[in-house]
């Protein structure tokens, strides 16, 4: 109850009571001292004492709501519209009044502040809406409450740097055949992050707080540049609300044929050699292409490759002419696998039969 004094000039005495026959409030009388109607000492007064109570008047709280994003974090986010007719009441350090949150998610708190009082955010936020009560109790221990949402959004992962590469810079070699990080990048959330890769032949990896781009190991059995001349891919990463997409490709270039045991020297070779002699037998390898095999001209009217076995061997025939003394041939190869050519010399001695 809020009470106020007033002061009367005697008047007519009813019963046990004295009636004033009119009132003043004074301010802040002096203890002890007689204070007269006209506001001068007057002794020949008599003066009588009274209090007029009135209703404490309840605090009251406005509901509301806040919308704030989930990087707002331990900070405030909000102040409170909380009054009261009463205004020394709102004074909480002599009058008790006191403003708390009676209900509601612990990642919010509600902190007194040098103007009122303020819904501060915890250390961390997860998108959703939250309610919470907040409860305003005055001196006189009447209370108030009302009802305060709030609102937190998803903040959406952004890649760093915000472009990312869409073209890998160098080709890949359909004969790769160990894994190998093609790219790295980063994210910014205040979530944890999930990438993938739609492309079963790569992968993305966590490298440290970074994420990486990898070409699976064992990839050289399905990488094949005459099927696929250009790999393509989305790189998905998520933070388990929202999710960003970038685009990425890789060019796969077609490795070329390998010769065995083919460089150096061979022979001699007898002048008179029957035509078809084995002269020098090689190999050749291509991991996914037709392989075909020639000599160069002019020493193609003497020589010729056949193909020996099913898979890779060859070897090159004699031909028709006879040598009248010994000379030193040499010979180009040619290998092609119809993308990569590959050319190689091989010095053929051939000797006159005594």
């Amino acid at each position: 109850m809020s009470p106020t004094s007033k002061y009367w000039k005697s008047g007519q005495i009813v019963g046990n009571r004295l009636i004033p026959s009119s009132n003043q409030v004074l301010a802040a009388p002096v203890v002890g001292t007689e204070v007269p109607w006209a506001m001068t000492p007057d002794t020949a007064n008599t003066y009588a004492a009274g209090a007029v109570v009135t209703a404490n008047e309840d605090p009251v709280i406005v509901d509301d709501s806040v919308t704030i994003s989930d990087t707002k974090t331990s900070q405030p986010i909000f102040t409170i519209d909380v009054t009261d007719a009463d205004t020394t009441d709102l004074v909480a350090v002599t009058s008790g009044f006191s403003v708390m949150k009676t209900a509601g998610s612990s990642l919010f708190s509600v902190v007194k502040t040098a103007t009122g009082y303020d819904i501060r955010s915890g250390a961390s936020l997860s998108a959703g809406s939250y309610s919470l009560t907040i409860t305003a109790t005055d001196r006189c221990g009447d209370t108030s409450t009302g009802t305060i949402t709030v609102t937190v959004t998803n903040t959406a992962p952004v890649f760093v740097p915000v472009s990312l590469l869409t073209v890998h810079p160098t080709p890949i070699s359909d004969a790769t055949t160990t894994a190998r990080s093609l790219y790295a990048f980063d994210i910014t959330d205040t979530n944890p992050i999930t990438c993938t890769v739609d492309n079963t032949k790569f992968e993305i990896k966590t490298v440290g707080s970074a994420y990486e781009l990898w070409l699976k190991a064992g990839s050289a059995s399905t990488l094949n540049h005459d099927a696929t001349a250009v790999e393509s891919m989305t790189i998905t990463c998520s933070d388990g609300t929202d999710q960003i997409t970038s685009s990425y490709k890789v060019d796969i270039s077609d490795a070329a044929p390998v010769l065995t045991n083919f460089a150096g020297t061979s022979g001699p070779l007898d002048d008179l050699s029957p035509v078809g002699t084995s002269v020098h037998q090689f190999t050749v390898t291509d991991q996914d292409d037709a392989i075909s095999c020639s000599i160069n001209a002019p020493e193609s009217a003497k020589f010729g490759i056949t193909k020996v076995d099913t898979a890779t061997g060859a070897q090159r025939k004699f031909g028709d002419e006879e040598e009248e003394e010994e000379e030193e041939e040499e010979e180009g190869v040619d290998v092609d696998d119809d993308e990569e050519k590959v050319d190689e010399f091989l010095l053929m001695r051939v000797s006159k039969r005594c």
